[in-house]
């Protein structure tokens, strides 16, 4: 199977690219680096849009963080997960751990696009550990773009998806 990974740069918020291509490197669920290599595809029409594939076993969980040494970039590291992480594997998982957490801290999650906006009904879970794979919590955001998670103090990586927008996942916390 083929694996797919696109990732997007920013400069100083505008589409500018990095004066190097970035390096991908794929890891699984279980964070074993497959593969480091250059991204495979600069769009041309897309200033600071990088493509990559792999191809592997099918059903895996994959992981792309692409790394540029361009430290005029708004991140130097970026992750990009495969559709078939976003749109399968991981609603399959969200489906079954539909709760706002079950933890000892109300923590709230706000989401806004790259203008500063709050976006509504976006879909949002929460892992603990850079993988995704084990899903502590899940919901939608409201009309302000909060959700309100239940969940133990500590690290947690914040994954968001709603259709027809990039987000830079996962977003790394810490609930307190």
């Amino acid at each position: 199977m083929i694996y797919k990974f696109k990732v997007v740069y920013k400069k100083l918020g505008i589409g500018t690219a990095p004066s190097s291509a970035p390096v991908c490197t794929v890891v699984d669920s279980s964070d074993n680096v497959l593969i480091n290599a250059q991204a495979a595809i600069a769009l041309t029409n897309l200033t600071g849009v990088y493509l990559y594939s792999y191809t592997g076993a099918a059903g895996l969980d994959l992981v792309g963080l692409f790394h540029t040494t361009d430290a005029t970039m708004d991140y130097q590291d970026l992750y990009s997960y495969t559709s078939d992480l976003i749109t399968t594997n991981v609603d399959a998982k969200i489906s079954t751990r539909a709760t706002l957490g079950v933890g000892a801290v109300e923590w709230i999650y706000n989401v806004k696009n790259n203008l500063g906006a709050n976006l509504a009904d976006v879909t949002v879970w929460v892992s603990d550990g850079i993988g995704g794979t084990n899903i502590l919590a899940s919901g939608l955001t409201d009309a302000y773009g909060n959700i309100t998670f239940y969940l133990d103090a500590g690290t947690v990586y914040v994954w968001c998806h709603k259709s027809g927008i990039n987000f830079s996942n996962p977003d790394t916390e810490v609930v307190a």
